[in-house]
Order: C-alpha cells, then sequence, then structure tokens
C-alpha cells in the first residue's frame, strides 16, 4: 500500500486542509502503519509537553563566571609574557646590532670612549640650549599665561585619563 504522502502530512505536523485532512482521517482508519506512525507521533509530543524544561544545576551562572574570569587572566597573562619576550629579543637585538656597528666601526675600546663622552658633551649641550631657551620664552609670558598653560594642560591630562578609563571598563564583561 501507498503510505505518501500520509507519512509527511503526519511528521510535518503543518495545519492541512479540509479535504486532506478527511483524506488522512480516512487513511488512518483503513492502514495500522500509518495509525500506529501517528500514534507514535503523539506519544513522543505529549511527553515532550508534559516534561519540564531542564534547568541548569544549582551554581552553574557563578561557576561559568568564574571559569570565564580565569580565561580572560590566563589570555592576558600569557599575551603579556608574550610581549616581554618579543621586547627582549627586539632589545637583545638592537643591542647585538649596536655592539657588533660599533667594534667594527672603532678599533680600540679608547675611541669608544671618546665617542662616548663626545655624545654626553653634546647631550648636555643641547640641554642647556633649550633650559636657556626655554628661560627666555618664559620671560615673554606673564605669569597668569603660565597658570592658564597649566590648567589646560591639567585638563587635557584629566580628561585622557577618564577616556582611557571609561575605554577600559567598556570592554569588561559585567557580572
Amino acid at each position: 500500500m501507498n503510505h505518501q504522502p500520509f507519512e509527511t502530512w503526519i511528521l510535518s505536523g503543518e495545519p492541512l486542509s479540509p479535504e486532506d485532512r478527511r483524506a488522512l482521517e480516512a487513511h488512518l482508519h483503513t492502514c495500522e502503519a500509518c495509525r500506529s506512525l501517528h500514534e507514535a507521533l503523539f506519544a513522543v509530543e505529549s511527553a515532550f509537553r508534559a516534561t519540564p524544561a531542564p534547568r541548569p544545576a544549582e551554581g552553574f551562572s557563578l561557576r561559568w563566571k568564574a571559569r570565564l574570569e580565569a580565561e580572560r587572566r590566563r589570555i592576558e597573562r600569557r599575551q603579556a609574557w608574550f610581549l616581554l619576550a618579543v621586547s627582549a629579543v627586539a632589545m637583545l637585538a638592537v643591542t647585538g646590532m649596536l655592539l657588533a656597528g660599533m667594534f667594527l666601526t672603532f678599533e680600540s675600546p679608547v675611541d669608544w670612549l671618546v665617542a662616548f663622552s663626545r655624545q654626553i658633551a653634546v647631550a648636555l649641550s643641547v640641554a642647556s640650549a633649550m633650559g636657556k631657551t626655554l628661560h627666555a620664552v618664559a620671560s615673554l609670558l606673564p605669569p597668569a599665561w603660565w597658570l592658564g598653560l597649566l590648567e589646560v594642560s591639567l585638563l587635557v591630562v584629566a580628561s585622557w585619563f577618564i577616556s582611557l578609563q571609561k575605554l577600559m571598563l567598556a570592554r569588561r564583561v559585567s557580572p
């Protein structure tokens, strides 16, 4: 016996037109296989409706949040170690290149000490010139202007810190 489209109608669960519904009911009276399929499907659907939805175990959300926090800390720790390792390798590479260049450039350690002393003297003279320049500029502006510049600078720094704090708090997972 041909059980199509009756099996499809039984299993689909979609609403049927009145004539299809009459044809299905007539077929269920004559066909034992389709009737047992219909009854089994009805029993399963009834069991699903009667069974309450499963609830998570007690403390599930607390354990989940704790696991998420531990995972976040583990990832942050791994990133910090990775950044430290990359920085150390880069620093060693730059130091190695500078030392290699220094040994290839200078014939003796005395030449290196003389060059180093010359660089220190240049840095000190540049710092002295900058100090004299700042002193000359400072004498051109009245003290009230310096207070105003200081206030604006403090406001900029404070807004920068507040912005950083808000950005960092926005990325955290709220409990």
